[in-house]
């Protein structure tokens, strides 16, 4: 797709964010632009789920993050046809207020076309050094140095690797799942795909599980939930899941 790109960053969305107030009984919604403020949930607490129309997955505010790793496979689209304009991706993202970095793949639909690439995004720099195919393992290692992040992604089923050197900024979230995408400033739609899982997730080296507090985010339209994240299992894995295409 011609200018296709990770969606949040070019939404003008962060991932810090409070739940915005909502009814007894209804799940809460993002709010772009405010400070999340809640307090490390107990280990039998239920986390809090957040409804988002660009991403899906689960967010850390772990404080003082200096690396996040995952291994997810690449979603095979299962439906591509001549007049479809859509795409989705699995995204290792850090963020903080005005500084983005998005790591991961992008699976795309164009009239009839489909692929798969490695997609690398800074502040809204994308670039897409490395093509893959639908059910390749991918490895995201991203650690914050000194004076710079490293950004590392390796094809484990083809052991093809590719690394960039970033400029550094203040991260206060990690977000791992599915990110939407946009093409022109506007978000593509969402096509029919494979739900896939994340596995050895671990931010600061510990398994997701201890990286609290935590937020559980479905992507939404209206209220149709389009994508949702399965429950932490092994204290670091979890399944995305395809609920609806738009």
């Amino acid at each position: 797709m011609t200018g296709i790109r990770m969606s949040f960053f070019v939404a003008g969305a962060c991932i810090t964010m409070a739940a915005a107030a909502a009814p007894a009984g209804a799940a809460a919604v993002s709010a772009p632009g405010s400070a999340l403020t809640l307090a490390a949930p107990a280990v039998t607490a239920k986390i809090p789920v957040l409804k988002s129309t660009a991403t899906a997955g689960y967010i850390s505010e772990k404080h003082g993050i200096k690396s996040v790793s995952a291994t997810f496979e690449v979603p095979k689209i299962a439906s591509c046809t001549s007049g479809q304009n859509a795409g989705m991706g699995p995204v290792v993202i850090l963020a903080g207020s005005g500084y983005f970095v998005g790591a991961g793949a992008e699976a795309e639909c164009q009239a009839g076309t489909l692929s798969y690439m490695v997609a690398i995004n800074h502040n809204g720099a994308e670039t897409h050094p490395l093509s893959v195919a639908a059910r390749n393992e991918i490895s995201v290692d991203i650690t914050i140095r000194s004076k710079s992040v490293l950004v590392k992604i390796e094809n484990l089923s083809t052991k093809k690797t590719v690394s960039q050197s970033v400029a550094k900024g203040k991260v206060t979230d990690v977000e791992l799942g599915d990110d939407s995408l946009t093409q022109g400033g506007h978000q593509v739609a969402i096509p029919r795909f494979t739900s896939h899982q994340f596995t050895h997730v671990k931010i600061n080296g510990k398994v997701l599980k201890d990286a609290a507090p935590l937020l559980d985010e479905e992507l939404v339209r209206g209220k149709t939930i389009l994508i949702k994240p399965g429950a932490i299992r092994s204290g670091d894995a979890f399944v995305m899941d395809f609920e609806h295409a738009t």
